[in-house]
């Protein structure tokens, strides 16, 4: 949630965490976006949260203990594929894009573990 703490010129805010109600500083750890599509109870809808890092944990425990078998297996595919995006990237020294796939392989791993 985004909380206007100051009105007008300039306008000053700050995050709070959607699940705690505590301030999330200068950054927000994640933020979880739903878009309900056609046919849907909430067709065209969204909803946006923000959250500090132990309520994203929250958010991927329950994701990981939801996660059906044939995605379990389309992520460990994209594991492998991170996994050489990574080597790659090494070999080339592209840091940016070697850290883009560490860090997706470091989520997809925990989701899967």
């Amino acid at each position: 949630m985004k909380k206007v703490t100051q009105q007008f010129q300039p306008e000053k805010a700050e995050f709070i965490c959607d699940f705690t109600d505590k301030a999330l500083k200068d950054f927000v750890p994640a933020t979880l976006v739903m878009d309900f599509g056609y046919e849907s109870d909430f067709d065209g809808s969204n909803l946006t949260l923000h959250l500090s890092e132990s309520a994203s944990y929250e958010v991927l425990e329950f994701i990981k203990c939801k996660l059906s078998l044939s995605s379990k297996q389309c992520m460990s595919e994209q594991v492998k594929d991170f996994q050489k995006s990574e080597c790659e990237a090494i070999q080339f020294r592209d840091w940016l894009d070697a850290e883009h796939s560490a860090v997706n392989l470091s989520l997809y791993s925990f989701l899967l573990s």
